[in-house]
């Protein structure tokens, strides 16, 4: 498959979610309790 085959849409989605786990997995191991950050995520 080349990158011409590609959806646009899915590539977001796809580094969206890995942004999100990296994200998910920063907070683990040095929360995020009392940073902007907290109040974004709600």
């Amino acid at each position: 498959m080349n990158a011409a085959t590609r959806d646009d849409g899915i590539n977001m989605l796809r580094g969206l979610s890995i942004l999100l786990v990296l994200l998910h997995h920063f907070n683990i191991a040095y929360p995020l309790r009392d940073t902007a950050l907290a109040g974004f995520a709600g």
